[in-house]
């Protein structure tokens, strides 16, 4: 557990977590002061806890923090973003950072893990800002958070047309990810009771898929997802083409979303071959 004046030194801070990482500490707990509810009732301790990825860690958590699609540049300025590789402006505000993370949680909402790098002018006040604001308070948007030194920083002077299409992407994924998004079924009959709620079930989560499309679609469009049963197994997956043209790589990447999404689902109640299509709707 580390414990540090609020307002430590960035070199100071800096020395202490590079010993950290030389010993080897798989995670780095802060500890944080914070009033209860009521005022006078005292004071509680919470940690916000920061895993440590180095590229040679092995093992399943490693692998899938290295494969997280979001990551945040921390320095004496501000906090950067990128999504998938691509930088977003910096946002030296709280508020500004904090209208980000929302909204990429919306275009993102799949993802639960997010890697963080550290530059060298980060005063400890601004780590322990940044860890709230991504793994702390009610809201707890990512469930994640891992220092990664070994990733690349920000480039020193970004291309503002690169930001301005990255940041309408973001917008797009965001839009399709919405809170107006609906999924039904299309089905020949009702199954049975205990399977038809889980398939039911099941197609909501598929609207986690809809953002991979990035694209915008019409009011009311639909996107259809097939699914075929055989004894029970879902033996197919098929996300259709909408009425609106998407890439090919993005219908790739909302087929590929499904299949993850629906790996190991199976029907409890039949046995015979069953299809249904999800119809999910954005907006």
């Amino acid at each position: 557990m580390l414990v540090a004046p609020p307002m430590l030194p960035s070199p100071a801070l800096n020395s202490l977590i590079r010993s950290l990482f030389d010993a080897r500490v798989a995670r780095i707990e802060l500890a944080i002061r914070e009033p209860r509810v009521p005022a006078d009732s005292g004071d509680v301790i919470f940690q916000l806890p920061l895993e440590v990825l180095r590229e040679t860690d092995q093992g399943p958590a490693s692998g899938a923090l290295r494969k997280a699609r979001l990551h945040m540049h921390l320095s004496g300025r501000g906090a950067r973003l990128a999504a998938d590789g691509k930088w977003l402006d910096l946002r030296p505000g709280a508020t500004e950072l904090d209208a980000q993370l929302a909204l990429l949680r919306r275009a993102y909402p799949r993802e639960r893990m997010i890697t963080i790098g550290l530059a060298d002018d980060v005063l400890y006040q601004q780590l322990v800002d940044l860890l709230r604001a991504v793994i702390g308070g009610p809201q707890r948007r990512f469930e994640v958070a891992a220092w990664r030194p070994a990733a690349a920083a920000p480039p020193l002077e970004p291309v503002a047309k690169a930001i301005a299409a990255e940041e309408r992407r973001l917008q797009r994924r965001a839009e399709l990810g919405g809170d107006t998004a609906r999924a039904a079924l299309q089905q020949p009959f009702p199954l049975a009771a205990g399977d038809q709620p889980r398939l039911e079930a099941l197609a909501r989560q598929l609207l986690r898929c809809l953002p991979e499309l990035e694209t915008p679609l019409a009011p009311g469009e639909r996107v259809l997802v097939a699914l075929r049963f055989d004894e029970g197994r879902l033996a197919e997956v098929t996300a259709q083409k909408p009425r609106t043209r998407v890439p090919a790589d993005r219908l790739a990447a909302l087929q590929t979303c499904a299949e993850t999404e629906t790996r190991g689902f199976r029907l409890r109640e039949h046995r015979d071959v069953i299809r249904s299509e999800v119809v999910l709707v954005a907006r």
